[in-house]
């Protein structure tokens, strides 16, 4: 929103470079949540241990 807000303004040139990298820390947040979420279904889903 804010890279397209200065395009808009005048202030940045239209680039899907500067898009691109701007979308680099969301990209990284979404991943990280991802792999959050499948290592938490394989604990869930991971045979219980007989001796308990």
């Amino acid at each position: 929103m804010i890279t397209f807000g200065l395009e808009i303004a005048g202030v940045m040139a239209f680039s899907n470079v500067a898009r691109a990298i701007a979308a680099l820390p969301l990209g990284a947040v979404a991943g990280w949540l991802f792999v959050r979420m499948l290592r938490y279904d394989s604990r869930l889903d991971a045979p219980k241990n007989a001796d308990n």
